[in-house]
């Protein structure tokens, strides 16, 4: 063999060791990104991140610290795609959150253990020592139709209406929501807590119970909400496991038991959380009540308030829209740029009182006014600052020890269902999660899809990684032998 053929042959050798190192860098390099996170090799590619944490979920899923198992229930090949998606990020977020898949077909009894309802496809059990829970596949969607907006319907519910609506000849449009992130977010906080907190509406005095929207707050918070009547029973007091007690907008005065029970619930470090409506709460009408809020340094008027500001009134001057105070109790929404709509407002303002400390929480531009019947033209009016929602806490000036706490929204639309759309819902889970030591709340909104997503099908998945993985490296393989191949002959 002569000197040039030597040379072809060491120089096509060379060329498929080359060719052979590519191909080993390829597949090491696709088995190292095989045990990459699925939030780090499949990035959430829908329009409106969809299946992107919130701040709120990252913190809690990041601080279980206990076993936790996802069942997900789905008949192989119907697997949803955001669903089983958002379990895998799950899992790669903590790696004590593990995701199995149930076949119902294959295991008809599984779920027996857990719910004697039949489950849909793509429902999900989430299992710790201390207790479970279940999701229907269908909690995982919701539909809000054209023009009723805040009405939220299953998927079954949307149907029937589509069908009715286009069987009489009209259209019936809705937009999609996804739930995922609020429901499991939801359902992991369950499962993990020591103890549900109780929180109580205090009864029997015409209150406004808190409607759809804002109970399905609390139950997302896991936070039980119970009714309380302080006049029923031996003893007049509030429980012992009361972690907050709200007032909502009462009609008729408290007695003088009732009174003092909420006083001493107060002294001995409880919250009370109140909203009125103005011409109801005044001394002549709820004596009591209106002690309640001096014993605590303040008071309010009936009178009404109007903005000039246009950036701080919602259709309306009286449809407020106050700023949120960085501090108090609500002060963690204070940068968050929720719009918190109050209607009918009344001023708080603060009257002598010993070891308060007081705090207001939503005030009025500088161009505010109190409504009179007379005024005709608003430009000419006595413009101010009013507070209408005030914080005040017992605090012993000489321990600095402190007490119980009243929260007093003076707005009977506080939590009313049509404000749950707006930053209002967040105050009310804020006040839970204050209130009940929880260190973070799971009102995650839900996510509206929207926009287009770059969809890929297992043939397309398939197709791809067999380019990576044979197609490349042949290619390679092939191009140093055809070059090794054509030196040869020369």
């Amino acid at each position: 063999m002569n000197k040039s053929n030597k040379k072809i042959i060491k120089i096509g050798s060379y060329s498929i060791g080359l060719t052979a190192f590519a191909i080993a860098i390829v597949v090491v390099l696709n088995l190292f990104v095989g045990q990459l996170p699925s939030n780090i090799i499949k990035p959430d590619l829908t329009g409106d991140a969809i299946l992107t944490f919130g701040d709120e979920t990252k913190k809690l899923v990041s601080g279980v610290d206990e076993d936790i198992t996802i069942y997900h229930i789905v008949t192989e090949g119907n697997e949803q795609p955001y669903v089983q998606e958002l379990l895998a990020r799950y899992a790669a977020e903590n790696s004590k959150i593990k995701v199995v898949s149930i076949d119902p077909v294959k295991k008809p009894t599984f779920t027996a253990e857990y719910t004697t309802a039949k489950l849909s496809d793509n429902s999900v059990i989430v299992v710790s020592e201390k207790r479970n829970t279940v999701i229907d596949g269908e909690e995982f969607f919701r539909y809000e139709p054209s023009g009723y907006e805040g009405t939220m319907l299953s998927y079954t519910e949307y149907m029937y209406y589509y069908q009715m609506y286009t069987q009489s000849g009209y259209a019936f449009s809705a937009t999609e929501y996804f739930m995922g992130e609020k429901e499991i977010s939801g359902a992991i906080d369950y499962v993990i807590s020591d103890t549900l907190p109780v929180v109580y509406q205090l009864a029997g005095h015409g209150e406004t119970a808190f409607g759809a929207s804002f109970t399905e707050l609390a139950e997302t918070e896991n936070v039980e909400m119970k009714s309380l009547t302080l006049i029923a029973g031996e003893t007049v007091a509030v429980p012992e496991d009361a972690k907050a007690v709200f007032v909502n907008v009462p009609q008729t005065d408290i007695t003088t038991e009732e009174y003092n029970a909420l006083v001493k619930y107060i002294d001995e470090g409880g919250y009370v959380i109140l909203t009125t409506y103005g011409e109801l709460f005044a001394k002549e009408k709820m004596p009591n009540f209106v002690a309640i809020a001096e014993y605590m340094g303040l008071s309010c008027t009936a009178d009404i308030i109007m903005e000039n500001s246009t950036d701080h009134y919602y259709q309306a001057p009286y449809y407020l829209l106050p700023e949120i105070q960085s501090a108090g109790i609500t002060a963690d929404l204070a940068a968050s740029n929720y719009t918190v709509i109050s209607m009918f407002s009344n001023p708080i303002s603060e009257t002598e009182a010993e070891n308060r400390t007081r705090t207001p929480l939503f005030k009025t531009s500088d161009k505010a006014f109190l409504y009179d019947e007379s005024i005709t033209d608003t430009t000419n009016v006595e413009e101010s600052t009013y507070s209408i929602a005030y914080q005040s806490q017992i605090e012993n000036s000489e321990t600095g020890e402190k007490g119980g706490t009243l929260v007093w929204f003076a707005s009977y639309t506080m939590f009313d269902d049509q404000m749950a759309g707006f930053g209002n819902s967040f105050v009310f889970t804020t006040l839970l999660q204050k209130t009940c030591g929880k260190t973070t709340s799971i009102n995650v909104a839900a996510k509206a899809i929207t926009s287009a997503t770059l969809d890929i099908t297992a043939a397309d998945a398939l197709l791809g990684y067999t380019g990576y993985i044979i197609i490349v490296p042949l290619a390679f393989l092939v191009t140093g032998f055809v070059i090794w191949f054509r030196r040869r002959r020369k």
